[in-house]
């Protein structure tokens, strides 16, 4: 950052001689005691996907936030997603497991191929684009309307269509107070049985307990977790040992650093003019 930005005097927390004279902070995650000594700050940057925890933040209320938009990350967490669903299409837990028993026996792929995408922003579209491609039908789904997007269902009566023939649901939607929880027992039992679940949005999404309640039922047949309510995931946690449980460690896509110093820079400058950031975030609606 120095190097594009030479004119930009950067301070790393904790080690902030002169917190008066910050006028943007890059964060990732930060408390209200962290923030609270910034008397002069005029923007604020996150370098994560989810600001959810940022627009909880009192000492943040009155300040303009904006978020990294970083293509390669839709990308990759398409990437991400694709795996997921292959591998659980084309069995190859079972293969695998067939190869540890020395066992020569051909296995068919699962004859899965409707997807609903809980969510139509950049990575959404991206997912739907990529499983497409792989020949899947998908669905996308969004909370309201969007002006810019007429391919996407709205509303719960079409979503629950949408899950009754549902074999895989994609969860990329932001955390806000409407989609806290909103992976919970009741829209288990409006999928298809035997649905397969991939989080990649955030912990708070999905509530625990239905889900194992789901898969010991059978009404989901698995699910690929890449978030969780808490992170890292405790060494006690009955995930880590399920057998239908696939835990990554918040890795499905990481943000490429040189997208975010360029975005950083250009909102530096733009708050240092007086204009407003780009990419930023609607606090009424929480991304």
């Amino acid at each position: 950052m120095r190097c594009q930005g030479p004119e930009i005097d950067i301070q790393c927390w904790p080690a902030i001689t002169a917190p008066e004279v910050v006028k943007v902070a890059l964060v990732w995650s930060v408390t209200e005691q962290m923030v609270a000594d910034f008397e002069n700050l005029s923007g604020v940057i996150a370098f994560g996907a989810g600001v959810d925890r940022l627009l909880e933040l009192n000492a943040l209320r009155d300040i303009p936030l904006a978020r990294i938009v970083d293509p390669n990350l839709a990308n990759a967490m398409a990437r991400y997603v694709v795996a997921h669903v292959l591998r659980h299409h084309l069995r190859l837990a079972d293969l695998m497991a067939q190869q540890q028993r020395r066992e020569w026996a051909p296995i068919s792929a699962t004859p899965k191929y409707n997807v609903v995408v809980l969510g139509a922003g950049q990575i959404g579209s991206a997912v739907a684009r990529a499983l497409e491609l792989q020949g899947f039908h998908v669905v996308r789904w969004v909370r309201e309307p969007r002006a810019d997007d007429d391919t996407a269902i709205c509303g719960k009566k079409l979503l629950h269509a949408a899950l009754a023939s549902a074999d895989y649901v994609i969860n990329t939607l932001p955390l806000t107070s409407a989609t806290r929880g909103i992976l919970n027992g009741e829209l288990f039992a409006e999928c298809q049985r035997s649905c397969y679940l991939i989080n990649v949005g955030r912990g708070e999404h999905l509530v625990e307990t239905d889900l194992l309640a789901a898969l010991s039922d059978g009404q989901l047949s698995g699910a690929t977790l890449d978030v969780f309510m808490q992170e890292p995931l405790p060494a006690q946690h009955p995930f880590w040992q399920h057998r239908d449980i696939v835990v990554t460690p918040h890795c499905a896509a990481l943000t490429d650093q040189h997208a975010v110093v360029a975005q950083v820079i250009e909102n530096y400058r733009r708050v240092s003019r007086g204009l407003p950031m780009h990419h930023l975030i609607d606090r009424n609606r929480g991304y």
